[in-house]
């Protein structure tokens, strides 16, 4: 009688330790058991921009053209652009940003982006919605599109 206890024990530990390992997703790719919290496919290898010739921001200073492009690479990796122009002022600044990204399966993501030649990360969210990008960017939204 203990034997057999003993074996059905060793039994249900066994499908617990396999049914626990690892999670497929409805399209039968193996996601880590996230529950599809880390699937980065979908943004691999894509370009997003705004051109905005006449942006808010620097209205104060100028009449600014700022062109924003947000690039994710093929290994989690996004670089974050900014170019600002001001003819008036005779002013071209290029700042990038760069460093990693999640991104989940009900289209909302974060990024963890510094400065070039800086190491302080920044905490960017975003959200995806067909060829629409929103990026929550210095207390504002940035809508881009994808190019």
């Amino acid at each position: 009688m203990k034997i057999s206890k003993l074996i059905l024990c060793f039994m249900a530990m066994t499908t617990m330790l396999f049914a626990s390992c690892t999670k497929v997703d409805n399209n039968g790719n193996n996601n880590g058991g996230n529950n599809g919290s880390s699937t980065n496919s979908a943004l691999k290898g894509t370009t997003w921009q705004l051109d905005n010739p006449h942006d808010e921001s620097y209205a104060q200073l100028g009449d600014y053209h700022v062109i924003y492009t947000v690039a994710f690479g093929q290994n989690n990796e996004v670089t974050f652009t900014r170019d600002i122009t001001c003819e008036e002022l005779d002013f071209h600044q290029k700042p990038v940003m760069t460093g990693t990204y999640t991104y989940g399966n009900d289209g909302k993501g974060v990024a963890m982006i510094h400065n070039e030649g800086e190491t302080t990360d920044y905490r960017i969210t975003f959200t995806v919605s067909g060829n629409t990008l929103t990026w929550h960017f210095n207390l504002r939204d940035i809508v881009l599109q994808k190019l």
